[in-house]
């Protein structure tokens, strides 16, 4: 890895790094949520064109290759698997987790590993997340259920008597009260290699069950909600407000470069 390089384009300078401590974490967390989308062209296809998927590799260098190399963004393996790589080689203490995914509208649970977030172990162990496709986890989350607040919402992990789990993540709305939580995802704290995921990736690229395999997402983080694009609309969330829009092929392909900065077609 070209740690400068990758630095760059999340928009930061070596000179910001010097520290192992929670608040460059968070800065950490923060640059790449901003500017690396959560998008799902490699697994969904590219919309216009007849051209079929390019697929997800689970191999450090390929996903270097496409997030630093080639301005793309990805799915949960993708970000979260090479930004653990990043604070690694900044010289954090983190592991891959996997994690189940609890579905919103009926409860069911996704694949084991169907997410992959990072434990990252400073003062105490935190959550680390940049590629939550849903509902984004901005923020270093402990283990010991402390709330953390953002401009959509706010998110607290907690310990579940479940077998199969040790914590489960929680989210609450902006108009949510104090016991209004919605579960998002169950993991253990076992530490996990790239290879223990191939099976659940495999499941979100080729399954009909699997939400990805024909949803052309991207979308991104910013300082008051987030924006998010479909080969249809664009959408604009700041806090409770949101604005929605359709759009053209044209537009959209306008919309990729300036908005989330991927030039097509060099995807």
């Amino acid at each position: 890895m070209n740690t400068e390089k990758y630095l760059s384009r999340i928009g930061l300078d070596p000179s910001d790094v010097t520290e192992t401590d929670v608040s460059t974490v968070e800065r950490l967390q923060q640059a790449h949520l901003t500017t690396v989308p959560f998008e799902t062209m490699a697994v969904a296809g590219y919309p216009f064109e007849d051209r079929s998927p390019d697929g997800v590799s689970l191999d450090m260098a390929d996903i270097y290759d496409r997030i630093v190399e080639h301005h793309r963004g990805g799915i949960c393996y993708e970000l979260n698997g090479l930004f653990g790589w990043l604070l690694d080689q900044c010289g954090f203490d983190v592991e891959r987790l996997a994690a189940r995914v609890i579905s919103p509208e009926d409860g069911s649970y996704g694949p084991p590993g169907g997410h992959q977030p990072l434990l990252v172990s400073l003062d105490k162990p935190y959550i680390v997340d940049v590629g939550f496709g849903g509902e984004v986890i901005r923020h270093p989350l402990p283990l010991d259920g402390t709330v953390r607040e953002d401009p959509e919402g706010a998110w607290r992990l907690v310990e579940t008597d479940r077998n199969d789990a040790d914590y489960v993540a929680q989210y609450r709305g902006l108009n949510g009260t104090d016991d209004e939580w919605t579960e998002w995802f169950i993991f253990r704290t076992e530490p996990r290699g790239m290879d223990y995921f191939e099976p659940a990736c495999e499941y979100h690229q080729r399954s009909p069950d699997a939400t990805f395999t024909d949803w052309v997402l991207v979308t991104m983080v910013t300082d008051r909600g987030h924006k998010t694009l479909t080969p249809d609309s664009f959408v604009e969330v700041a806090g409770s407000d949101q604005h929605e829009r359709s759009i053209s092929e044209q537009e959209w392909r306008t919309l990729l470069d300036e908005e989330f900065g991927i030039r097509y077609p060099s995807v």
